[in-house]
């Protein structure tokens, strides 16, 4: 596999049709659901007399119906949230899957539009959905079977050490090409699933290099778009080692501001981030089933168009 040309190729891809930008953006919701909170972490600590007045006041004209009635609403808003930020992600991801696959396949599109690649990537969602949920299911039941006797033995912990690289490896590179597969060749998640498992097995070395280089480049793209954060972060910490708890309540809410004013940056470049890793994922699922040109252009109208008929004898190699 030229390596070289994928990674330039995905790049090209994404500069010149700028609306996959935002399928990234929605790829980036779901990615950063799981992480949030984290920036939280302090030393503040707050005691009953510190709790200010209209909180106090808030809280104590509920009663204990209206105070249930709250929470319910606030977990299903919550659950809610949760949901659409799945489908979105979900959405963000098929869409740049699909939209990468019909420009590479040499589709007749000078321009890639969101309203149609959205309207595109929705017969999909399900399929894709259920892949993810089956994948995770799967190994959450692992999990619970394999740690129980995992830990109560020192070589069991050891080895789980020495598998979590590799298990961390094959869950992401299938998934990836499961999606693919699902989106271009038109199959269903459990068809997909054998699909992408065939092609890890068989082709190693490839997906495992590739693998590789997009979370070097994942990596390395994630600490750089996270440095604002920590750089914000450094004079309000040094000033309230010095300046005592005063610096730390005035510094936070400046690093509260500031954080928000760099959002709308760090969601374009974490959608162009993730928009060129998609990118890269379809055009190697592309070249590992040896499918880089075809000869009739898919056209950009049926939803349900197979982009490349599945070919058997991959599966059985």
């Amino acid at each position: 596999m030229d390596y070289g040309y994928v990674l330039s190729r995905a790049w090209k891809i994404i500069w010149e049709h700028k609306v996959l930008w935002i399928f990234g953006i929605l790829v980036g919701l779901g990615n950063s659901g799981g992480s949030g909170g984290s920036a939280a972490n302090g030393n503040v600590t707050w005691t009953t007399d510190q709790v200010p007045p209209w909180l106090e006041n808030f809280a104590f004209n509920f009663s204990d119906t209206q105070g249930i009635l709250l929470l319910c609403g606030a977990i299903l808003f919550g659950l809610l949230l949760v949901a659409l930020i799945i489908f979105l992600a979900t959405i963000g991801k098929i869409g740049i899957i699909r939209g990468v696959s019909e420009v590479e396949l040499g589709a007749q599109v000078s321009r890639l539009r969101f309203g149609e690649l959205f309207r595109l990537s929705t017969p999909y969602f399900w399929r894709v959905f259920g892949m993810y949920f089956l994948v995770v299911l799967a190994f959450i039941v692992a999990i619970i079977v394999l740690a129980v006797p995992l830990v109560l033995s020192i070589v069991g912990i050891f080895c789980l050490i020495c598998l979590v690289p590799l298990a961390a490896f094959l869950i992401f590179a299938v998934l990836e090409l499961a999606a693919n597969a699902i989106v271009i060749e038109n199959l269903g998640a459990i068809e997909g699933l054998k699909r992408s498992w065939m092609l890890v097995r068989t082709k190693f070395g490839p997906v495992f290099v590739m693998w590789l280089i997009l979370f070097v480049i994942g990596l390395l793209g994630g600490f750089i778009l996270a440095l604002p954060f920590f750089m914000l972060a450094v004079p309000w910490i040094v000033g309230s080692a010095v300046s005592g708890r005063d610096a730390l309540q005035y510094g936070w809410g400046l690093w509260l501001v500031c954080g928000c004013l760099y959002l709308p940056f760090l969601l374009v470049l974490s959608g162009i981030l993730q928009s060129y890793i998609g990118s890269a994922w379809t055009l190697t699922f592309l070249r590992l089933i040896g499918k880089e040109k075809s000869e009739t252009a898919p056209l950009m109208s049926d939803p349900n168009a197979t982009l490349i008929e599945s070919e058997p004898v991959i599966l059985a190699e």
